[in-house]
């Protein structure tokens, strides 16, 4: 799960139109960056899923720490302005042991935030 930090900032500062452009390279770049048989999904806001089919722990860290260094220095050219849209992520392995995919979003949920109070902390 991907959260893009500070994305209301980018909307009340450079308006919903240089928001949609952020969401559009984030999703760009996600579906860049994975391989074709995962699924990668706008969930809401400012948040998106990749689902790796068949991935493990290690992958999913290893793309999920690729994948925050990249949007780290990523900038969006909307109208000649740089926006940023650095991104915490978070990682889950689903067993197939959970009761449900309620179970699975809270655990995936609670890696993001964590992912992001560790980067607002570390800054």
């Amino acid at each position: 799960m991907l959260d893009i930090d500070n994305f209301k900032f980018v909307n009340d500062t450079y308006g919903h139109a240089a928001g949609d452009a952020v969401l559009k390279a984030v999703a760009s770049d996600l579906t860049g960056r994975v391989r074709t048989e995962d699924i990668v999904a706008r969930v809401g806001g400012d948040e998106f899923a990749v689902i790796m089919v068949g991935g493990d722990a290690e992958t999913g860290t290893s793309l999920a720490e690729e994948m925050m260094g990249h949007f780290d220095s990523r900038r969006v050219d909307y109208e000649g302005r740089q926006i940023g849209c650095r991104a915490s992520i978070g990682s889950q392995v689903i067993t197939g042991d959970e009761k449900d995919i309620d179970e699975v979003l809270l655990a995936v949920d609670h890696a993001m935030y964590g992912a992001k109070e560790l980067r607002r902390s570390t800054r």
